[in-house]
């Protein structure tokens, strides 16, 4: 199974992280999904990602 990364730097909806969740969406069954971020949100709610790494800053 091929591993997929998408990195986005704020996990708020807008039009980036919506396409981000229709394209992980699509290929969920084909790929291990990981997103890379700067915050949580809205993005790292959705359970598609096989995992989520945010780096918050203090």
């Amino acid at each position: 199974m091929k591993n997929v990364g998408f990195i986005v730097t704020k996990s708020e909806i807008g039009g980036a992280q919506t396409w981000v969740n229709e394209i992980s969406n699509l290929i969920k069954e084909e790929c291990n999904i990981f997103l890379i971020t700067s915050e949580e949100g809205w993005l790292t709610h959705k359970d598609v990602f096989a995992g989520v790494f945010c780096h918050t800053r203090y």
